[in-house]
């Protein structure tokens, strides 16, 4: 066998293995719960670009169809997981704003309920009727509503 068929089989090999070696980051990417954070779009768009100028140098330079449709594919498949990784921070900076105005809804109504409940024991001491025995309780309770809701938050 000569040099040139073993290279031939070498690319033909591993160039198939690259093509089914995208499944498995476009699945880790659908997976991901933080906006596939870990995907850089700097290194998949050089990737992309270095695909397409192998493809269009095999084409026009080399006169190679094989060699530019296998780096169109590569192309195509670095495509796919840019598009893939656009998609999925998309959605995960649409669910944090989601969040972020419910956590901020729920904030409003737990100081509105705490001045309700200020404002009430305050007009019973206007009208002489004496606190109610359970104030401190639920004051307490809406404190501690408030402190769980700065908790979770700086935690995010």
């Amino acid at each position: 066998m000569k040099m040139s068929d073993l290279t031939l089989l070498g690319f033909l090999a591993f160039g198939s293995i690259r093509i089914v070696s995208y499944v498995p980051q476009m699945v880790r990417i659908a997976r991901d719960a933080n906006g596939a954070s870990a995907i850089s779009y700097t290194t998949w768009c050089m990737w992309t670009f270095a695909n397409c100028t192998t493809a269009l140098y095999a084409g026009v330079n080399l006169k190679d169809p094989f060699l530019a449709l296998v780096s169109s594919a590569y192309a195509l498949c670095c495509i796919a997981v840019i598009s893939l990784t656009a998609v999925k921070r998309s959605r995960h900076r649409a669910k944090c704003r989601a969040s972020t105005e419910t956590h901020a809804t729920a904030e409003a109504t737990a100081w509105t309920s705490v001045q309700h409940l200020v404002a009430d024991e305050a007009a019973r001491l206007e009208r002489g009727i004496r606190v109610a025995h359970d104030f401190e309780l639920r004051l307490a309770a809406q404190r501690n509503r408030l402190l769980r809701h700065d908790l979770q938050k700086w935690m995010r």
